[in-house]
């Protein structure tokens, strides 16, 4: 299963809560309408590495932990730019690249829509 083989509703859905920072439960995906299939696709084992802040994961009480099930949102972002063939521009910063993609994918699926 790809993200073209959803509802847009579902796909825009989705990238509206991506970040580019969080590793999300794979609950929050199945709560905008994501099948199971496509979640289970993108969930992940993420290592923390404790040697540069960046990289070292928080858990919900905001403590450094060793690792963590989930869905990274620009994992995400990242997938549904490839499954639709989208130009993947290249941006500095986590953030910021979640933000062109976010963009991306709604200007492909409006003008989708229109067609």
């Amino acid at each position: 299963m790809k993200w073209t083989d959803i509802p847009a509703s579902v796909v825009l859905a989705a990238a509206d809560i991506c970040d580019g920072h969080t590793i999300f439960k794979p609950e929050a995906f199945l709560e905008v309408g994501v099948p199971q299939e496509l979640v289970d696709r993108c969930t992940n084992i993420y290592e923390s590495d404790f040697s540069n802040p960046k990289y070292t994961i928080s858990g919900p009480d905001g403590k450094p932990v060793n690792q963590m099930r989930g869905v990274y949102g620009l994992d995400a972002l990242s997938s549904m730019i490839r499954d639709f063939g989208l130009p993947a521009e290249v941006k500095f910063g986590r953030g910021s690249q979640a933000y062109v993609w976010r963009d991306a994918l709604r200007a492909h699926l409006a003008q989708t829509a229109e067609n």
